[in-house]
Order: C-alpha cells, then structure tokens, then sequence
C-alpha cells in the first residue's frame, strides 16, 4: 500500500500469533484502489479472492438490501413487524426501530442465532419500542422477514441482487470453500452449529471484492451519483443518528453508541482519531468503514472470533487504517 502502518501492525500481529492473517483492501467512489493478502491458516495462504464469515457486518448488509426496497417503495420503515411474523407480536415495532437498535428486542438466551423468527413471535422484549438503545442482533431476522413478506423474495434474493449492482457476488449465506472460523471454543461458540439458521444478522459470508465494491458505490452516493448501490437521499438518511438522547442499555464501545439504518457511526467512539464515518465490525474480526468526507472506504476481512483474546487491539488497527488511507 502507499502507506502503511496498518499493514506493519497487521503483519505484527501475524508474526506474534494473534491472527492467522487478513485480507486488506482501500476503495474510492472510483473502485477498489488496492488489495492485498498477508499470513497464512493450517499451511494454505490467504489470498485476496477468500471469503469469509462477516457475523455482524451481516447486519449492515441486511440493511442495504432494506434500504434498496424501501427506495422502491416495496416497504416501509414504518411498517410494523407483527404482519411480517402471522403474529399479534411486538406491537409498535417497526423496521426502523429494528434497523437502528431500537426495537427493544432481547436476544434470548442459549443459542442465539436459533429460531430467529419463532423467538420473534414470542414478543419477548425488554423496553418499549422507541424508548431505548438495545443492540440486537435478532432484531435483523425481524427485518428480513418483513422485507420478506412484503416483497415475496427471499433476503438471499436481494442480495445477489445487491452484489450484481457493483458487479460482484452478493454476500450470501452459502459458506462452501470460506476461511473457516477460529476461536470459537474459548467464546463459547460452535459455527459450524451456527451455520443452518442462516441468521440475517450475522450469518452472511463475503469476499473483500463484494464488500469494497458496495463501499465504492455508496461513496459514490456520497458524492451524489444516483446510480449504484443506494440513493443520495437513501444513504443520507441512513447515516442520520437515530435515538439521541434515549437511554443506551446495550452497545459495543467498539462500534460506538449511536446508529443509523443498519449502520455504525463513528462519531462518538471514543480513541478513534477518524470519526467522520460509518459502517460495521464483525465478531470474527471484520472490518467494514467508510469515510466520505476523504472518498475512502477500507475493509478487513480476518477469521478470529473475539481476536482481543490474542491480544488484537481493534481500535489501534482501526486507527492504523485510517492513517493508512
């Protein structure tokens, strides 16, 4: 890269053990700008055309799907969530409010990503909707089913349909040849248990390719192109903070505290030299941001559940990167 702190700290993280290694890539309303592969799992080496497990950028890419119909007047970000499940359940929820953390839903307890849309039917939440900040990764299985029911497609429709939009393969729940997924033990985690439920909000797989590509048509957006990922008005809306002032019963301090329509904002994260941005991390240590004002956008795309166990220092890497691009 032409700059490369984040490059050197990654390659220090490889030489000492904390992650196998990563794929690296920098985009521009433009397109990918540079991609590069570093380190190697079990003898094979990462290469940049790898896929990997997004986990909670799954979340944001649910959103862009959304977003995309929402635009086409297909759904509304008021439309509640009960139709969508057959059910008389979560009154007052709406796909905003399930976007944007706000839903008031509780993930459940044991296996997380089970049962998504029977857990929903349940109703079981911890505050009214509206009233607070709950991060929740079930919510997302709220959010495809109403886009679901109300398109007749499913969500791995929408995202083929999403990836052919910048030319590459949507992201998608199909894990055939991705890197698999380390760490899980020590979290408490089997993936491979994981795998069948296909859960909207962290059960995605992706290439850097997929993921740069997306990030270069929304900074074309940015920019105020109207033809690509999302439109100008769509993406702005997306970005706009939702739930200021409210109480925050559940975040990551990590991807910050406030939010917008599937993404993070960046701006109140505190240590984090660049804050004019968004986007999405994801437990397995993938990186997804985006910063318009300096048309630039990185990802990175590892294979670690919880990598702070090793010694990985996310907020380092992602400051490293921002200096890097």
């Amino acid at each position: 890269m032409s700059a490369s702190p984040i490059v050197d700290l990654l390659q220090e993280h490889i030489a000492e053990g904390r992650l196998p290694g990563a794929v690296l890539g920098i985009a521009d309303s433009g397109g990918v700008r540079e991609l590069i592969a570093l380190g190697a799992d079990e003898g094979r080496p990462f290469a940049t055309d790898d896929r990997f497990a997004l986990y909670s950028i799954s979340k944001a890419m649910t959103a862009l799907a959304v977003l995309r119909a929402v635009e086409r007047g297909q759904v509304s970000l008021l439309d509640e969530l009960g139709p969508a499940l057959g059910a008389d359940a979560h009154r007052g929820v709406t796909l905003e409010h399930l976007l944007s953390h706000r839903s008031g839903i509780l993930e459940g307890h044991g296996d997380w990503y089970r049962d998504g849309v029977e857990r929903l039917r349940r109703g079981e939440t911890l505050v009214p909707p509206g009233t607070a900040v709950q991060y929740s990764t079930l919510a997302f299985a709220g959010a495809a089913a109403i886009l679901e029911h109300a398109t007749g497609r499913d969500l791995e429709q929408h995202l083929a349909e999403l990836g052919r939009s910048v030319g590459a393969p949507g992201p998608s729940f199909d894990a055939g040849g991705a890197r698999a997924v380390r760490g899980g033990e020590a979290v408490d985690l089997d993936h491979e248990r994981m795998l069948p439920f296909r859960h909207p909000g962290a059960g995605l797989f992706a290439s850097a390719e997929t993921l740069l590509g997306l990030a270069s048509g929304l900074l074309r957006a940015a920019r105020g192109e109207r033809a690509g990922v999302l439109r100008p008005e769509t993406l702005a809306a997306a970005r706009r903070p939702l739930g200021l002032g409210l109480p925050v019963l559940s975040s990551d301090p990590d991807r910050g505290q406030r939010w917008g329509l599937g993404f993070a904002l960046l701006d109140d994260v505190r240590g984090l030299l660049d804050r004019d941005g968004f986007g999405h991390a994801g437990w397995s240590g993938t990186q997804w941001w985006l910063h318009p004002s300096r048309d630039r956008a990185w990802v990175l795309l590892t294979n670690v559940l919880e990598a702070e166990q090793f010694g990985v220092d996310w907020l380092r890497v992602r400051n490293a990167a921002a200096a890097s691009v």
